[in-house]
């Protein structure tokens, strides 16, 4: 039993551990997220862009750079 009560513990600690981690804004334009990832939007070097990130941008420009669809902008709203 006590073993049991001991896996469930470590079960629970790591669906904590994960629900906790930051969010990956979905960004389906591959140049627009290319081009966050020039301006020095992730700021961890991880290759994807997390909410925490975003909120950390409060102006953003981007040139044209062939970019289709702006899917996750809306994540930035600290954007003046």
């Amino acid at each position: 039993m006590k073993k049991y009560l001991q896996i469930s513990c470590s079960i629970i600690l790591i669906m904590i551990t994960i629900s906790l981690n930051a969010q990956n804004i979905y960004i389906p334009d591959a140049n627009f997220k290319n081009a966050l990832i020039a301006r020095g939007v992730d700021l961890n070097s991880d290759g994807e862009i997390q909410e925490s990130e975003a909120l950390e941008i409060d102006t953003l420009k981007i040139k044209r750079n062939n970019i289709e669809n702006l899917t996750g902008i809306e994540s930035f709203l600290n954007l003046n």
